[in-house]
């Protein structure tokens, strides 16, 4: 099986609900728009991200947030990280998978700043990581952050 053929693979087999300790993963929706356009333009919440995606418009945003977001680019795989009552509080995503090596990317991004240190960001990784961990061929997952100190 080729690469891509396996990022498909993965792609197709990705759950669309994953259920954590006190948060949700789920498939993103055009719903998810508005939020995570805002998201994207806060310098704080993108501080320690390497990729900074952005767009200059909502207009230029919506075919890229349906296109990798919703529809999926069969290379990075997207969640939308729900607290106890179900309210979006961030995305997670994993990307950069290479099964030769057995190794996944991830990245989070928790974009309302009042969750901020109370647990969630890790409870979304723990989520993630035990559901990757469950797919065939994966045995390292690793992430990348821009340097800097944290405030909080």
């Amino acid at each position: 099986m080729t690469e891509t053929q396996r990022n498909k693979t993965a792609g197709q087999a990705q759950a669309n609900f994953l259920p954590g300790d006190r948060i949700h993963l789920r498939r993103p929706t055009m719903n998810d728009a508005e939020r995570i356009f805002h998201w994207e333009r806060d310098d704080e919440v993108w501080r320690y991200d390497l990729h900074r995606p952005f767009s200059n418009s909502m207009a230029q945003f919506l075919p890229v947030f349906e296109r990798n977001y919703v529809r999926g680019n069969g290379r990075q795989f997207w969640f939308i990280i729900e607290d106890e009552k179900h309210i979006p509080i961030g995305t997670i995503t994993y990307f950069n998978i290479d099964y030769r090596l057995g190794q996944v990317e991830i990245g989070l991004g928790l974009g309302d700043k009042n969750r901020w240190g109370k647990g969630y960001g890790p409870d979304a990784i723990r989520t993630l990581v035990k559901y990757l961990f469950s797919l065939p061929g994966l045995t390292r997952i690793y992430a990348e952050t821009a340097l800097g100190t944290c405030t909080r």
